[in-house]
């Protein structure tokens, strides 16, 4: 099942973007996650609508865990 918003040119996650940035000359100052969408981590599963109790467990463990499947990061050339 493809999760990939049609806007996304790519999808990747902290480490791959970190190592592509420190390999391409950029030290990484700070990553903020920024974004959990339930519907993106259910659908993984073909639950296609998120309810409330979901949506709020969901976000309950990402919260503690620092997840979330959006983020910004903050770098500067080396």
């Amino acid at each position: 099942m493809n999760v990939h918003p049609e806007d996304h040119f790519f999808d990747t996650n902290i480490r791959n973007i970190s190592k592509f940035l420190s390999l391409n000359g950029f030290q990484v100052k700070d990553i903020r996650i920024t974004g959990i969408h339930p519907e993106r981590f259910f659908s993984i599963f073909g639950i296609k609508k998120v309810g409330n109790y979901l949506n709020r467990f969901y976000s309950s463990i990402a919260n503690v865990f620092h997840l979330g499947d959006t983020f910004e990061v903050y770098a500067v050339k080396k």
